[in-house]
């Protein structure tokens, strides 16, 4: 994509260099060039990318796409889908036939895989076949580089970490031999660099911190949705710091083209809380994220949120967006809408009574929405199971207006309540502040 916007193809960015469509999986890295005293290119940054069955690479001052080769002695090894970079070195494995397996490239040298240099520098390039280290105890599924001197190693059952330099006495040391991580890049970080979050391959997102220590943000609470939404064989999962909404983005991204719509999810840090997204319709599933990533520039508009799509758009999470402005970004940052209404909704609860031995008659409803924006949508659910199905019809409904709203007569008695709020409208928006809703006991509790 060039600065003005517009998508081309750079030379050998067509015919035989394109990487295979069929491909599970494609991992890139935007790496220094080589660093060769002759090399009047010096300094140039180039993309590095596989698909587990080639190599490539992408040179912007040349706009051209060639293979990506070793140019020392030795060769890169083959067949790796897994890709990052860490301490300036290229980092491979997600090798089918050696799974356990990990190589690093020489630091600041992509194209330099000499395992065996005379003399032995702590700047060469290292596997797991000759380093003290050697290769992961488990297979290795993710590859998290942490800063420069920690890299995560997520397995199918567990979780390494190596510190310092390979060459230089770096070992390998578990963080947990209970949790894995899901293939691909299932992680971020948040400010700070001291916290980062991922998802095992069990489908729990973990808060992770760098010291040790983990923490399970959706256990007893949407776990169990997880579980049944994801299908690591179809979808892969891509987490995403969102710094102006502060929360953690959960995505599923299709391996193929899509065509099937599927759940997506929001952290909420401030709150605590889970929200669901899901993207278009089962009608047309063209608008769900096939590619995510975050865009850091100097400008506050450069400063972004892309989602690629199923119909080759690119869309900006726009928060100031209304409800009929799905952005698109054929400009970085610089698009129109595409008529699209978001059904957006909030389901709180459950609401219980401190005492489990009686019923509870809910009686009144307050709701505050922001004054400046749109109303809702409300509806009240009741049973007397706290994990009983939304799909019923609710107890009570109405409509509520922006900024702060009269009592709303409920009248339920039950074990637990949940209030949903939502709004489906074209070219509006609308924020929930705060709610209460009043309470009396009603008597003890019956076996139905």
């Amino acid at each position: 994509m060039s600065a003005g916007g517009s998508f081309v193809d750079p030379t050998g960015g067509t015919g035989l260099n394109v990487l295979d469509s069929n491909a599970p999986r494609v991992s890139a890295i935007v790496s220094p060039s080589v660093l060769d005293k002759d090399d009047k290119s010096k300094g140039r940054s180039r993309i590095y990318i596989t698909d587990g069955r080639s190599y490539k690479k992408y040179d912007p001052i040349d706009d051209a796409v060639t293979e990506w080769k070793c140019t020392t002695e030795g060769d890169i090894p083959s067949r790796c889908n897994l890709l990052e970079l860490w301490q300036g070195r290229a980092v491979l494995a997600g090798d089918p036939e050696n799974p356990a397996a990990w190589h690093m490239s020489a630091i600041n040298n992509p194209e330099d895989w000499d395992n065996f240099p005379q003399p032995v520098r702590p700047d060469q390039a290292i596997s797991g076949v000759n380093a003290r280290a050697g290769d992961c105890p488990d297979i290795v599924t993710s590859l998290f580089p942490w800063d420069d001197d920690l890299l995560i190693f997520g397995g199918d059952h567990s979780l390494w970490r190596m510190d310092g330099n390979p060459m230089a006495g770096g070992q390998f040391s578990l963080v947990s031999d209970q949790t894995g991580m899901a293939s691909g890049r299932p992680w971020t970080r948040e400010p700070g660099g001291q916290v980062a979050y991922f998802m095992s391959s069990s489908c729990g997102v973990y808060a992770l911190q760098r010291g040790g220590g983990m923490m399970r943000l959706t256990r007893d609470r949407i776990e169990r949705r997880l579980q049944d939404a994801i299908d690591f064989s179809t979808h892969y999962v891509r987490l995403i710091w969102n710094y102006r909404d502060e929360g953690l983005h959960v995505f599923q991204c299709p391996f193929g083209s899509g065509g099937t719509i599927v759940k997506h999810w929001f952290w909420d840090r401030k709150n605590d809380a889970w929200f669901e997204d899901q993207f278009g319709t089962a009608l047309d599933t063209t608008k769900q994220p096939t590619a995510v990533y975050v865009l850091d520039g100097d400008a506050p508009s450069d400063r972004v949120l892309l989602l690629g799509r199923e119909d080759g758009r690119v869309a900006v999470w726009d928060r100031d967006a209304p409800n009929d402005d799905y952005s698109t970004a054929t400009d970085l940052g610089v698009g129109g809408g595409d008529d699209l209404a978001i059904d957006s909704r909030v389901t709180v609860g459950p609401i219980q009574p401190r005492d489990p031995q009686f019923e509870t008659q809910f009686q009144e409803l307050r709701v505050w929405l922001a004054r400046d924006q749109d109303g809702v949508h409300y509806d009240v659910f009741a049973d007397d199971e706290p994990d009983f199905s939304l799909d019923e019809a609710p107890r009570a409904s109405g409509s509520l207006s922006q900024g702060h709203n009269p009592n709303k007569l409920v009248r339920v008695t039950a074990d637990s309540v949940y209030l949903r709020l939502r709004n489906a409208s074209a070219g509006q928006r609308w924020a929930f502040e705060k709610a209460t809703i009043g309470f009396a006991p009603a008597g003890v509790k019956r076996v139905r």
